[in-house]
């Protein structure tokens, strides 16, 4: 049985209970250790890798964007080279119309003969020193040695201004010494002009 013990003071804490202040007596032997916690881990590894992938996005965005650029500029190259091409693969009328087309005195000139050519070229050198008739020039040419034949396809082929031929005659004979109109004219007929040709030449050289 237990004893009684009488009445407990109402200050002092009941059996069995520490004092107010006092840290509860340890049980089981000894005090309960706890172990320290450590902050959370996951949380930034999470971040780290939400970051990272952020980057590659940002990467991934700027080599599109460079070779989308690229491809451009290189579309609008070719494009520039075809434009190009197009304009030089197709050349103006102007621009053949002189090798399609040969010249009436081309094609003549190719189909002269040697004897012919030279016959031709003698003639006009001739023409550009004094001035000849028809018939002085066809004389003059077969002096040279030249064929009538040729001599007189020279004159035709020329074909020059006999009336302006009898002016320049008239005066290169003024400028050596004096001569009447009527003098004049005859010497000029003399040379081969005809009347009409003798005429103007005279009414040039005189005036």
């Amino acid at each position: 049985m237990s004893q009684y013990q009488g009445p407990q003071d109402p200050n002092q804490p009941p059996q069995g209970q520490p004092h107010p202040g006092q840290p509860y007596p340890p049980q089981h032997g000894g005090a309960t250790t706890f172990a320290p916690q450590q902050p959370p881990k996951k949380r930034r590894v999470w971040l780290w890798v939400l970051l990272g992938v952020l980057a590659l996005i940002l990467v991934s965005i700027a080599a599109c964007t460079a070779i989308v650029g690229t491809a451009v500029n290189e579309a609008s190259k070719a494009v520039a080279t075809a434009t190009a091409t197009e304009a030089t693969d197709e050349p103006t009328d102007e621009a053949s119309a002189p090798a399609d087309e040969p010249t009436e005195a081309a094609s003549t000139k190719k189909a002269l003969s040697k004897d012919q050519q030279n016959a031709v070229d003698k003639a006009k050198s001739y023409l550009d020193f004094q001035g000849f008739s028809k018939k002085g020039l066809i004389k003059q040419l077969k002096f040279e040695g030249y064929s009538t034949k040729d001599s007189e396809f020279a004159v035709d082929y020329l074909k020059p201004d006999w009336k302006e031929q009898a002016a320049k005659k008239a005066e290169s004979y003024l400028d050596g010494q004096s001569f009447s109109r009527k003098g004049l004219q005859k010497q000029l007929e003399f040379e081969g002009f005809t009347d009409d040709q003798a005429e103007y030449g005279v009414k040039q050289a005189y005036k």
